[in-house]
């Protein structure tokens, strides 16, 4: 199965991994981007990013706690973390005690297909859901993800635990707000964030770009977001470096890519974040 023996054996002995623990890596054979990461026994923060796809995060060993905006939640071992595609959030150990997950990263392009294989209503998606309990929803995942021959056998593989997922009410569910209750100028601001995340770009300019004064739009941003304007731009270029990563680019070429000064400015913030140096990142990647 998946990584699954090897996590459970590692969780037995959490202090032979280091405080920063290791990533492995499965991909997917027909879909680009769907791929789990299994993080073995650490005791890292992870402080505020954003993730393209839809994650869901399973706790193998230990209690991790996650926050999202104002919220916060303590997971017990076997309960999972779902956050919806570019939703800022923060999580990981708690009071040097080790922790050790699996994280689905399911590319949100996949997720009309998956909706329509099993009737399944996903045009409002949680932003946040978290569930007590699903590690058999993990288990029985990655075995039928492995034994698919057919893309769409892996599509039905992950409809079936998704609906199981959302199912279930052992958890929290927050929905997104209607559109007319958030901010436009929020909106606007992310987007802007989101195309120009490679540039610096001064609050100040955002601020004119959306008429408010700067102490407001950055109070008003972490409100909806959890996190400023400047921080939220640091999460996207660490995002983008991470797949550019996943793809065997150079760190010198990564960081030149996505905003960061050099390759020490992009090491010191991903490592900040993750808990792991981009090269050591990279080489549990293509191990």
């Amino acid at each position: 199965m998946m990584q699954m023996q090897q996590e459970d054996e590692l969780a037995e002995n959490p202090a032979d991994q280091g405080t920063a623990g290791a990533f492995l890596h499965w991909t997917s054979a027909f879909f680009p981007g769907l791929e789990f990461t299994t993080r073995s026994p650490h005791t890292h923060y992870y402080r505020h990013h954003v993730h393209d796809p839809l994650e869901i995060t399973w706790v193998m060993s230990g209690t991790a706690h996650v926050a999202y905006r104002d919220r916060h939640w303590d997971l017990a071992c076997g309960s999972g973390f779902l956050v919806a595609p570019r939703e800022p959030h923060a999580g990981g150990a708690r009071h040097g005690l080790p922790i050790s997950f699996v994280t689905l990263h399911l590319p949100a392009e996949l997720l009309p297909s998956i909706a329509a294989c099993r009737g399944l209503d996903l045009a409002r998606l949680p932003v946040v859901a978290t569930r007590a309990a699903v590690r058999p929803l993990l288990d029985t995942l990655a075995d039928r993800m492995q034994q698919a021959t057919s893309a769409g056998e892996q599509i039905e593989a992950l409809a079936d635990m998704l609906a199981g997922y959302l199912v279930s009410d052992t958890g929290t569910t927050l929905m997104p707000a209607p559109d007319e209750a958030g901010h436009p100028a929020v909106h606007q601001i992310r987007r802007m964030l989101d195309d120009a995340y490679e540039q610096e770009v001064p609050v100040a300019e955002l601020a004119d770009a959306v008429h408010l004064h700067e102490r407001y739009l950055i109070s008003l941003f972490k409100t909806a977001t959890g996190i400023p304007p400047h921080q939220y731009l640091i999460a996207r270029r660490l995002e983008r470096a991470r797949r550019m990563m996943d793809r065997h680019q150079s760190l010198c070429t990564v960081a030149a890519a996505t905003g960061f000064t050099d390759q020490s400015h992009l090491t010191r913030h991903f490592k900040r974040t993750f808990g792991i140096t981009p090269g050591a990142y990279q080489r549990d990647m293509g191990d």
